[in-house]
C-alpha cells in the first residue's frame, strides 16, 4: 500500500468512533441447529452509515441497540481507495456455518452491499474440525446461491480455515478452495487465544504446496504482538484487515493494533468479516 492510502486509512479511521464489542471467538459443535451465545456483527447496520458521516462529534452519535459508525463508512468517505469495491472475507454462504442461515437472509444482505457500491464479494464459509465443511459441499451450496442472485456483485467462493488437524489433511490432499486476487491465497485463522504449537510449520507447508499464507484479522489475535506480526511479515504472510476493527468493533484494543498494523502498511486485503442480518 502506498503511502498516500495509508494516510487516508489512517485519517479514517480516525473519525470513526467504536462501538462496543459483539462476539468473541468460539468452537461450534452443530452449525445448522445451534443457538449463539454471542451477539454477532449486524451486517444491516454494519452497512449503514450515519446520515453525516463527515461530522465530527461532540459526545457519542449512537445508542446501545444502533451503532452508527460503521464498516461501510469506508465506502462512503472520499478520497476512495481502490480496496473499498473488493470484501475478501465474509459468511453468507447459507446454512453451512455461524453465518446467514437461509438464502433469503444472504440476497438481503447482498442487496445491501450492492447499493453501497461493492463490485466483488468473496464467500469464506468456515472450515474446521468442528465445521467439517467439504469442498464438494460449499461448491454445490455456492452453485445454489448463484443461481439466486441476479445483482451485480461479483461472487467468488474460498474458505476460512482453522489451522488444525483438518487443515494439515486438507492441504496433503490438496482438497482446498483458495481465495485468487493478486495470488492464490489461502484464508486462515487461528484461534484468538493460543497459536497452535506448529503454526510456522503450517504457514511453511501452505507456500510449499504453491499458495501464499493469508492471515484472517490478524489484529483480533490477543497471544500476537507487534514483534510476532514483524516475524510474520518478514516470513511472506499476507494479513487480511476486518474492516470493523478500525471502529472498535471488537473492543478498544482490537481497534489500537489494527490502527498500528495499518500504519506499518502490513495489511494486504480487506473484508467485513459479515455473519448475519441480525443479532
Amino acid at each position: 500500500m502506498d503511502d498516500k492510502n495509508k494516510k487516508n486509512l489512517s485519517n479514517i479511521s480516525n473519525q470513526l468512533e467504536p462501538i462496543k464489542p459483539s462476539r468473541t471467538h468460539q468452537t461450534i459443535s452443530n452449525p445448522s441447529n445451534h443457538l449463539e451465545p454471542f451477539k454477532p456483527l449486524e451486517p444491516l447496520e454494519l452497512f449503514n452509515p450515519p446520515s453525516n458521516p463527515h461530522r465530527t462529534p461532540t459526545k457519542p452519535l449512537r445508542t446501545p441497540t444502533k451503532p452508527h459508525h460503521t464498516m461501510l463508512n469506508f465506502f462512503n468517505r472520499k478520497p476512495a481507495v481502490r480496496f473499498k469495491a473488493v470484501d475478501c472475507h465474509s459468511h453468507l454462504l447459507p446454512g453451512v456455518d455461524d453465518g446467514v442461515r437461509s438464502e433469503e437472509e444472504a440476497l438481503r444482505i447482498l442487496g445491501v452491499m450492492e447499493r453501497k457500491g461493492l463490485e466483488r464479494l468473496w464467500l469464506t464459509p468456515h472450515i474446521m474440525e468442528d465445521i467439517p465443511n467439504t469442498t464438494n459441499d460449499l461448491r454445490e451450496r455456492f452453485r445454489m446461491l448463484q443461481g439466486a442472485y441476479h445483482g451485480s456483485i461479483q461472487l467468488h467462493l474460498a474458505a476460512e480455515y482453522m489451522l488444525d488437524n483438518l487443515f494439515a489433511e486438507r492441504l496433503a490432499a490438496d482438497d482446498l478452495l483458495p481465495l485468487t486476487e493478486d495470488k492464490r491465497y489461502l484464508l486462515v485463522e487461528t484461534s484468538y487465544f493460543n497459536a497452535p504449537m506448529n503454526l510456522h510449520a503450517l504457514l511453511d507447508d501452505i507456500r510449499k504446496h504453491g499458495y501464499y499464507p493469508l492471515l484472517a484479522h490478524p489484529e483480533r489475535y490477543e497471544y500476537m504482538s507487534m514483534s510476532d506480526y514483524h516475524e510474520l511479515k518478514s516470513a511472506g504472510i499476507a494479513f487480511q484487515l476486518n474492516l470493523p476493527s478500525l471502529t472498535g468493533a471488537y473492543g478498544h484494543h482490537v481497534q489500537k493494533k489494527a490502527e498500528k498494523l495499518l500504519k506499518q502498511g502490513y495489511y494486504d486485503l480487506y473484508g467485513s468479516d459479515t455473519h448475519r442480518e441480525g443479532g
